[in-house]
């Protein structure tokens, strides 16, 4: 047989196969029979069309298809995964008692001392009359301190860099436009894993801060496997691979790979996420300068001085302070991705059974903007905190920024105390402007994962026009 010929039969074999399962998957396939599209159950050649060509537009599809249909979709053939939850639960432990809210605030002062730099650049940046990106900006900060926090590496970033440059998270948001890529062609990332890190420098030379930030956390993970080995260790973990190099889990699970993926995936949520926040909050802080001037006020009350140093545990009591971070948590389109649990029993939903093993996504900006649970989702309105505690409702279970149970932001309380601290120290000591920018900036049109705007950007230019003195 020719090769022609042999290459048109596996052709035509495939494509009957993909033609069947289709048939298959609407007809006969356990969730064939739940709200939505046939199209989107058929195949997930359309989820690859809206994702792969025109750019991340396929969460718009799942946002309308919850909009014409009911709160429950059914897609056999939906991207999504989960890990033994028995297993996760175990070697969580040990990550989680080293971002708990005690151990945040025994490490405080290294949030703080790096809060303070920022304060001083924004100061130079008054000066010397600076347009800023705010994203970036936060995310120098959110560098400096996750290095520092979790590594005990001072990275510095925020030294001598009003440009607020940072190669590591411009090279991350490029690897977040490739993960379309690795969804549906998987065999693109054991290629990665094979492919020697120097020859992907060669290759790709703007990946070389991501692949030089993995050997760090690497070399640290080694030497932490090593000096438990050696049975001589600080009594207090100063780094996330110390705990869980010294944990009771077995030797599989504090494997060097093991403890260099932790490391990898606590940098992915920790320095670009609690950034985005930051940049959220600001832009609608300055869009609403009436609620603006009521926090400024309630944080004079704390802060009577651009010098005053209140701690997270004083801040967290301010209610507007609380409310503002609260609903810039909320009014947000930046958490796009569908959260994957596995339940490993039938699970009911009115009239829907979900089969036990059925990969079940949420996306936590979709309930944080349904409009049943806060009314007005698209306004921004630190109120509707204040009013709940008053009226004894709790809209805190509502709130699935970090998820919720036993699979919920394992850097939570670090993020908190991120927010609290940097959002009192910058609209206490500054009057910023926004420069040639809007709410659109910061709208999810795409999605990778996290939320971009249509030219595939996040973020707005403010800039300070004013350092605020004693009040």
């Amino acid at each position: 047989m020719e090769l022609t010929t042999l290459c048109l039969v596996i052709l035509i074999l495939y494509t009957a196969y993909l033609i069947l399962r289709s048939i298959y998957n609407v007809t006969l396939h356990p969730l064939a029979g739940f709200p939505g599209p046939w199209w989107a159950g058929a195949s997930e050649i359309p989820e690859m069309y809206f994702n792969l060509i025109l750019g991340g537009r396929y969460f718009k599809q799942v946002e309308n298809m919850h909009k014409r249909h009911t709160k429950i979709t059914g897609a056999p053939t939906a991207h999504h995964s989960a890990s033994n939850h028995i297993e996760h639960r175990r070697f969580r432990a040990p990550v989680a008692t080293f971002f708990s809210k005690s151990n945040v605030t025994r490490l405080e002062h290294i949030i703080q001392n790096n809060v303070d730099k920022f304060v001083g650049n924004l100061k130079q940046a008054k000066t010397l009359g600076k347009v800023i990106h705010a994203k970036n900006a936060f995310g120098v900060l959110t560098f400096d301190i996750m290095n520092e926090y979790a590594y005990n590496v001072k990275s510095n970033l925020l030294n001598n860099n009003l440009d607020f440059k940072n190669p590591f998270l411009e090279a991350l948001v490029r690897i977040m436009f490739s993960g379309p890529w690795a969804t549906y062609f998987p065999f693109l990332l054991t290629l990665a894993k094979i492919i020697p890190r120097k020859a992907q420098m060669i290759i790709n030379p703007s990946m070389k801060p991501i692949l030089e930030y993995r050997a760090q956390c690497e070399s640290q993970a080694a030497q932490a496997v090593k000096t438990v080995r050696g049975g001589k260790f600080a009594e207090t973990p100063t780094t996330i691979f110390d705990s869980v190099a010294r944990s009771r889990l077995s030797a599989a699970e504090r494997s060097l790979e093991r403890l260099t993926d932790e490391g990898w995936m606590l940098s992915l949520a920790g320095l670009e996420i609690p950034s985005r926040f930051m940049t959220n909050i600001t832009c609608h802080l300055l869009l609403n300068p009436l609620i603006l001037a009521k926090l400024r006020r309630e944080l004079l009350t704390v802060m009577p001085t651009p010098d005053s140093r209140p701690s997270w545990a004083t801040l967290s009591i301010l209610p507007y302070l609380t409310a503002v971070i609260k609903e810039g948590l909320r009014c947000e389109t930046i958490l796009i991705f569908r959260s994957a649990r596995m339940s490993m029993t039938d699970l009911v939903y009115k009239n829907w059974v979900i089969p036990a093993g059925t990969s079940i996504g949420c996306s936590p900006y979709l309930i944080n903007n349904n409009a049943d649970i806060f009314p007005e989702p698209q306004v921004f309105r630190p109120e509707r905190w204040i009013e709940a505690d008053a009226n004894g409702e709790n809209l805190n279970k509502y709130l699935a920024t970090f998820v919720k149970g036993a699979r919920n932001c394992v850097g939570m309380q670090l993020a908190y105390a991120e927010l609290y601290l940097t959002v009192a120290a910058v609209f206490r000591n500054f009057v910023l402007e926004i420069v040639d920018s809007s709410l659109e900036d910061i709208t999810a049109y795409r999605s990778y994962g996290l939320g971009f705007n249509k030219q595939y950007g996040f973020g707005i230019n403010i800039k300070v026009s004013k350092v605020l003195e004693e009040e």
